[in-house]
């Protein structure tokens, strides 16, 4: 029977399958830092690019039907539990963690570390390699003589960082504010709808815990702002560290008043869209 309950049980594993056909749909068709599958055999050469890329698409979507046929089994054979209600996201992690070795170990005995075919390799039927390195074309990243390219790049770059250390000083200063108005036990687990989990933590374990998880967010996002150097990376990564912002301190807020500041649905919703639509736009352009 579908009612509440079963929405909030399969509604992440739908949006996740969503992606993953949005992603087959929407393959990165040229090497990029940004967004693809990017280990630096793929990067070689461009058809194995297109190829990797295609592998790893089928692999996710795989991951998403399975997983969704393995929750739609515990959720009439579990008892209603905490358990079972994580158990698709269980299953999700597990199957992507093994679509990606999966698809990496494809890429490793099909293909040279030069980006050629290897002897005998064994690829799909729909896989045909061109055998031209990615030296030989066009540079995917920056057009010769371009240098107003990089000075933009530099430049965003550079805002980029100062936009992410303000969203830090913001977050942090809520968290601190909110904090003396904690009850002593905290919810630091709800689902899409806003519904926290049954489990609590002590506010001093749940304070320390956000912000062990800020720290490990900024330092890893803006480690990637500085190495890529890429305008679109840039502005997801604003994005990104912007839902983070509000979804931390919506939980406090929710902890302290019993309110939210946006509802987690709509948190990681917004930059979905976002996301998608700029991945749309620069896929246009690149075409």
């Amino acid at each position: 029977m579908i009612n509440a309950d079963f929405f909030k049980f399969f509604s992440g594993g739908f949006i996740m399958l969503f992606l993953f056909i949005f992603y087959r749909i929407y393959l990165p068709k040229k090497p990029n830092s940004f967004y693809g599958f990017r280990i630096e055999l793929t990067m070689k050469n461009q058809d194995v690019w297109d190829i990797s890329n295609r592998y790893l698409a089928n692999q996710f979507i795989n991951v998403g039907i399975v997983s969704l046929i393995v929750s739609f089994v515990a959720y009439y054979v579990l008892q209603p539990s905490q358990m079972r209600n994580l158990f698709p996201l269980l299953i999700m992690l597990v199957g992507l963690g093994y679509a990606v070795v999966k698809s990496i170990n494809f890429v490793k005995q099909n293909f040279n570390s030069d980006g050629t075919r290897k002897e005998g390799c064994m690829l799909p039927a729909w896989a045909e390699v061109k055998k031209q390195p990615l030296s030989d074309q066009p540079d995917q990243t920056l057009e010769v003589g371009d240098e107003n390219k990089a000075t933009t790049a530099s430049k965003t770059t550079k805002y980029t960082l100062v936009a992410a250390f303000i969203l830090f000083l913001i977050t942090e200063a809520f968290l601190i504010y909110l904090y003396p108005r904690l009850p002593e036990n905290i919810y630091i687990h709800f689902n899409l709808l806003g519904e926290p989990s049954p489990w609590t933590v002590s506010k001093q374990s749940g304070f320390w815990l956000m912000q062990a998880f800020l720290i490990i967010i900024w330092t890893v996002d803006i480690a990637l702002i500085v190495k890529m150097k890429n305008t679109v990376l840039s502005v997801l990564m604003i994005i990104f560290l912007s839902a983070i912002s509000v979804l931390m301190i919506s939980v406090f807020l929710y902890n302290a008043t019993g309110t939210f500041l946006i509802k987690p649905i709509i948190i990681i919703l917004i930059p979905v869209l976002i996301t998608i639509l700029l991945i749309v736009f620069t896929s246009k352009r690149s075409g």
